[in-house]
């Protein structure tokens, strides 16, 4: 079960995915559901205006709510094998929603293998150098959805993590500037 904590800050993370989804500039609005929408994160995430966004909201897990459709369902996780290439027509994107600040490797591809749901990754490690990606390929919820967002405004993965990624986390995975060496 989350802590207060971890609830506190996936709601400010769903708040910034939030205003993209809702931002008029924004060329793409994809549908936003809330699944578990109970508890503590249904507190939290109240706390943030939830209540007043247009979003779907659930109290049932997502398995629950797209029975129906669990076979268009991808879970999105920064441990998939698989890279994420093009956003299908139809397709459900799970972005997970753990959080985890000591960033444990492995976690939401565990659940989507539980679950029998394939399993992507966003091309990070393809289109960011290592050495500028910090933390790592790992991504919180609100840049998640900022990427995907912006690939399907933009159709090209490169161009759309590094316009995410400036807005979000200005620096984090900037390129390095050369500087001059002497000689």
């Amino acid at each position: 079960n989350e802590t207060d904590k971890e609830c506190k800050s996936l709601a400010k993370q769903l708040s910034f995915a939030w205003s993209y989804v809702r931002d008029p500039a924004a060329t793409c609005a994809p549908r936003f559901h809330l699944c578990s929408y109970e508890g503590k994160a249904k507190e939290a995430l109240g706390r943030k205006g939830a209540e007043g966004w247009q979003a779907h909201r659930h109290e049932a897990h997502f398995t629950e709510v797209f029975r129906e459709r669990r076979a268009d369902l991808v879970y999105l996780s920064p441990d998939a094998e698989e890279v994420l290439e093009e956003l299908r027509p139809g397709a459900l994107y799970v972005i997970g929603g753990i959080v985890d600040k000591t960033v444990q490797p492995g976690v939401s591809r565990d659940v989507a293998s539980t679950l029998a749901i394939p399993c992507l990754r966003l091309p990070i490690k393809e289109h960011i150098p290592r050495k500028s990606q910090g933390r790592g390929h790992v991504l919180n919820v609100n840049t998640v959805a900022h990427v995907l967002m912006r690939f399907s405004e933009m159709g090209e993965w490169g161009a759309a993590i590094r316009a995410a990624l400036s807005t979000e986390a200005p620096g984090r995975f900037k390129e390095k500037e050369q500087r001059p060496t002497d000689g």
